[in-house]
């Protein structure tokens, strides 16, 4: 039996909703991992733009408010 968990997670730098949820994430494989030590991780973490249509050239902010 086969005794790793692969997860891939795609996530953007910029979101802080996918802050928050990097740090649950990480607790929760900690956790789990506290009462199944015999279990591994193979994460891999890939890049995911949230507004991909922004020109690259574009001069205003990062904030969606006017």
């Amino acid at each position: 039996m086969n005794n790793t968990i692969r997860i891939d997670i795609w996530s953007d730098i910029a979101c802080p909703w996918c802050y928050i949820g990097a740090n649950r994430f990480r607790v929760a494989v900690e956790q789990f991992k506290a009462d199944n030590p015999e279990v591994e991780f193979e994460i891999e973490g890939h890049s995911y733009e949230l507004a991909p249509d922004t020109p690259l050239n574009f001069e205003g902010s990062r904030s969606t408010s006017s």
